[in-house]
C-alpha cells in the first residue's frame, strides 16, 4: 500500500471517530486549547498568528483569535487563490470572514495580504496527527505547498482535538512536519522537547 493509499484509509477511519461536539463543547475545547497554546514560547514571541476558520469537525480557533488580538498580535486567515494555493489576509474582526471555496470561511476581498514569515506562527488543521509532528490533511495539499521550506518560514502548529492523535501518520516526501501540536488536553508534541 502506498503512502497516498494509507492516507486515504486513515482519512476514512478518522471520519468515523472524529469528535462531533455541540457548539458549546467546541467553544469550550477551543478555549482550553487556546490556553495551552498561549504557554508555548513560539506563540508568545510571534507577532503574526495565522489561524483557520474551523469547520464543525475542527477545533474552533475563535478563542485563539480573541486571545491573540488582546495580546496585540496581528491575525491572518487563509484564502484560496488560483489552483490550490493560499494567501493570507489580515483580519481584525471575525465578521470579516465570508463563505469561500469548499464552504469554509475566509477573509473577504480587499483585506490586506500579510504572509506569515519566519518567527510567525501558523495554526494548521488536519484530519489526523501523530506525536512526531506529522499530519494528514484533507488531501488537497494547500498547507504543504504554502509552507514547503522547513526552517525558512513560520512555525507550524497543529491545532486539533486529542482524539485526532494517532500512533503513526503515513508521509510522503512533500509533507511538511509540524513544529508543535496543541489539543484541548495539552501540548501533544513540541519539536526539540
Amino acid at each position: 500500500m502506498t503512502a497516498a493509499d494509507s492516507k486515504r484509509a486513515l482519512r476514512e477511519r478518522m471520519r468515523a471517530v472524529a469528535t462531533r461536539a455541540s457548539p458549546g463543547e467546541r467553544a469550550e475545547a477551543g478555549e482550553r486549547a487556546a490556553g495551552h497554546l498561549s504557554g508555548l514560547s513560539a506563540y508568545q514571541e510571534a507577532g503574526v498568528l495565522a489561524l483557520y476558520a474551523a469547520t464543525p469537525r475542527e477545533l474552533d480557533t475563535a478563542a485563539v483569535f480573541r486571545q491573540a488580538r488582546a495580546a496585540g498580535k496581528r491575525c491572518v486567515f487563509p484564502r484560496c487563490v488560483g489552483a490550490r494555493s493560499l494567501e493570507f489576509a489580515e483580519v481584525s474582526d471575525l465578521q470579516e470572514l465570508k463563505g469561500g471555496r469548499y464552504g469554509i470561511l475566509e477573509p473577504q476581498q480587499g483585506l490586506p495580504v500579510l504572509e506569515p514569515l519566519g518567527g510567525d506562527l501558523v495554526l494548521v488543521p488536519g484530519v489526523a496527527f501523530d506525536r512526531a509532528g506529522r499530519r494528514v490533511g484533507r488531501g488537497a495539499g494547500y498547507y504543504d505547498r504554502a509552507f514547503s521550506s522547513p526552517g525558512h518560514g513560520p512555525l507550524l502548529v497543529g491545532f486539533t482535538y486529542s482524539d485526532r492523535i494517532v500512533e503513526a501518520v503515513p508521509t510522503e516526501p512533500h509533507d511538511r512536519r509540524l513544529d508543535a501540536i496543541v489539543t484541548e488536553a495539552g501540548v501533544a508534541f513540541e519539536s526539540g522537547s
